[in-house]
């Protein structure tokens, strides 16, 4: 079972999760759930195949549902931030609201002055991959 390529085409297949972007922060988007898709691929790669199938079809879904999400929140300034945390806690771990308050209001206070939705959405990306 080829999960990469598989994961791919669920990203590269669906319109939705670029809709409300300009083509730049599309690309900036389409690049993060690439990375996302393979890295969920690779989460499942091990698994015995029966288990991998469902992991993969649930890991996929959170990951496209986030990613629509930061679509919406990327190309609606006056969209709040929550539902994106909310929806990236499955990906990104249980305990990111929790474990970066301060960093996240900070963040959520300077996107406010953001007006591009790829500036936007790498900002967001960093928060997210760089919490250490």
């Amino acid at each position: 079972m080829d999960y990469t390529q598989r994961a791919i085409e669920s990203i590269v297949e669906n319109e939705a999760l670029t809709a409300d972007l300009d083509d730049q922060a599309a690309s900036v988007l389409l690049d993060w759930a690439m990375s996302l898709a393979r890295q969920t691929a690779q989460g499942v790669a091990s698994m015995e195949e029966a288990s991998a199938d469902e992991q993969f079809e649930t890991r996929m879904r959170n990951v496209r549902q986030f990613i629509r999400q930061v679509n919406r929140w990327a190309g609606n300034p006056a969209s709040t931030l929550s539902k994106v945390l909310e929806l990236a806690a499955p990906i990104y771990g249980e305990g990111l609201a929790r474990a970066d308050a301060s960093r996240i209001q900070s963040f959520s206070d300077e996107t406010e002055q953001l007006s591009q939705a790829e500036d936007r959405i790498s900002g967001l990306r960093r928060l997210l991959e760089n919490r250490g």
